[in-house]
C-alpha cells in the first residue's frame, strides 16, 4: 500500500471511501462524496 503522504488529494479521498465501503457499515456518512 502507498504511503498515504505519497498519495494525491484525490487519491487519499478515493482511499478513504474504499477503506469505508469496505467494512459494509449500515450507514456511511459522506460530504461531497462524489466530488
Amino acid at each position: 500500500m502507498a504511503v498515504a503522504r505519497l498519495l494525491s488529494g484525490g487519491e487519499a479521498q478515493r482511499l478513504m471511501l474504499a477503506r469505508g465501503l469496505a467494512s459494509q457499515p449500515d450507514l456511511l456518512l459522506v460530504d461531497e462524496g462524489a466530488a
